[in-house]
């Protein structure tokens, strides 16, 4: 995590008096969406060098939004954003005809001749079984996370017609549930493994978003003003970079080593005068098995449940990382966190 915004709806900024009392700077004190905070962060974080990222991945409250797209391409990144079921587009090859000008009144504008507009549910459900290719996206606590991916090249609706060309990526498990859908500004030559490999990343700031509340208690405070609130998120961001830099020193010689076990570690381990340097790497060692029996235990059972999942290629993650060579150079990818993330009793956000 880089950066923090609070989020204030339009009951709060119109309501001048609220603010004041809550300590909201004037400068502050516009209504501002979701996806504008957003963009700003990555924005800044870009400019003061803090996000060595290629790309964006984010739910469909930024997927859908047009601005925001707009605001990341512009910035040269690429993305790959969530989009509804519902989401409109238009295949890449269209055909369109131009009225004769007739000498008076305006021109007339180009028809199109060819082309339907569909939602993506709508084309997927056109898709041959073939074209569907199964990917490991990452690995879980519980095993390989699998998915089947196909994706097209397609035109998002914009302001009602045809817009630029863009990718469309399907995800499904490999029994066909739970369709996604994705949008991506990437060019056309990118590999599907690489599109499904952003596209699942959200997950990894998911599970840090929850770690975070576990760890540090993110979520765990009850203040009424702004200076409160950003004390209390900064003081978490400090904490959480801390654990997670001690996760990182300490796994060069224990690399299955998680937070929790750092966290439980620095919290109730250290200060006991009991737990000398054996002692402590004995009882890491007894948990890093433990965790590896549940590990595997969890990757047969699934085996057994999804046959389909057994003999797949590695983990993108690992040495064949797609992202180790993206387009701009970087291998890191930066995530909006989900649109629903409340904070405090107020009706107000953070992204």
């Amino acid at each position: 995590m880089v950066d923090k915004r609070l989020y204030l709806p339009e009951v709060w900024t119109s309501d001048d008096a609220r603010c004041r009392a809550a300590g909201v700077p004037e400068e502050r004190r516009a209504y501002r969406s979701k996806t504008e905070l957003a963009l700003e962060m990555v924005e800044q974080a870009l400019a003061r060098g803090h996000l060595q990222a290629g790309w964006v991945a984010g739910d469909d409250a930024f997927g859908t939004s047009p601005s925001f797209r707009e605001g990341v391409s512009a910035l040269g990144m690429r993305y790959v954003l969530d989009v509804p079921t519902n989401f409109t587009v238009w295949p890449e090859a269209l055909e369109w005809t131009s009225p004769a000008y007739q000498d008076a009144g305006r021109p007339r504008q180009p028809r199109l001749r060819s082309g339907q507009q569909q939602t993506l549910g709508e084309r997927a459900a056109d898709i041959p079984e073939e074209d569907w290719q199964t990917i490991t996206v990452a690995q879980g606590s519980q095993g390989l996370r699998v998915y089947q991916f196909s994706a097209q090249r397609v035109r998002p609706t914009a302001r009602r017609r045809p817009g630029e060309v863009y990718w469309a990526v399907r995800r499904r498990n490999l029994d066909g549930s739970e369709p996604r859908y994705y949008l991506s500004n990437a060019p056309d030559d990118t590999p599907l493994e690489t599109l499904a490999y952003v596209g699942g990343s959200r997950w990894r700031i998911e599970t840090e978003f929850e770690t975070e509340k576990s760890d540090v208690g993110l979520d765990e405070y009850e203040t009424r003003t702004w200076a409160g609130w950003h004390h209390h998120i900064t003081m978490c961001l400090l904490g959480g970079a801390f654990l997670l830099t001690l996760q990182q020193d300490w796994g060069e010689k224990m690399p299955q080593i998680t937070r929790p076990q750092v966290y439980r570690v620095v919290r109730e381990l250290l200060p006991k005068e009991r737990f000398g340097p054996e002692e402590l790497l004995g009882w890491l060692a007894d948990v890093q098995a433990r965790n590896e029996r549940a590990r595997r235990s969890h990757q047969k059972r699934r085996a057994a449940l999804n046959p389909h999942a057994s003999g797949l290629p590695p983990c993108l993650f690992a040495e064949a990382n797609p992202l180790r060579t993206n387009p701009l150079g970087h291998a890191r990818t930066a995530s909006i966190p989900a649109r629903d993330s409340a904070v405090g009793p107020h009706p107000a956000g953070e992204i």
